[in-house]
């Protein structure tokens, strides 16, 4: 996740009212530039259970996984480039080769979320105060 950052500030003013009483209004802002990034993605790849890629290293996928499909039969399937794809067109069904539990080759349909932020920095927020003290 890319650095949050968040602005806030606080102006108050007092008001003496006597020798031992003050009144104090106040008001405090929040993230005063509005960022309203990420905070959390969608981590998971798919809905169904896979097992371990075995050979795997970090950030490559043996190649007889990862190869997208056209059906949920494996003879559909294409060979993998190394990497998890990602899904390029919004509301089609899109499966990909991963190992089930078992470690058989499987086609696995992919979350079409996977990546997709699902959570977003609060938004600027005001809150007004009032204090009488004595």
């Amino acid at each position: 996740m890319p650095w949050i950052t968040s602005a806030d500030a606080r102006v108050g003013l007092n008001y003496r009212v006597s020798k031992d009483s003050t009144f104090t209004v106040g008001v405090d802002v929040f993230n005063i530039f509005n960022s309203q990034r990420p905070t959390r993605v969608d981590q998971n790849y798919t809905f169904n259970e896979v097992g371990p890629l075995i050979g795997a290293t970090q950030g490559t996928v043996p190649t007889k996984y990862g190869g997208t499909c056209t059906s949920d039969a494996l003879s559909s399937c294409g060979q993998g480039n190394g990497s998890l794809p990602r899904q390029t067109q919004a509301g089609q069904t899109f499966r990909v080769v991963l190992p089930d539990p078992t470690q058989q080759p499987s086609v696995i349909i992919v979350n079409p979320n996977w990546g997709r932020p699902t959570s977003y920095q609060g938004v600027r927020s005001f809150r007004f105060s009032a204090r009488f003290t004595f």
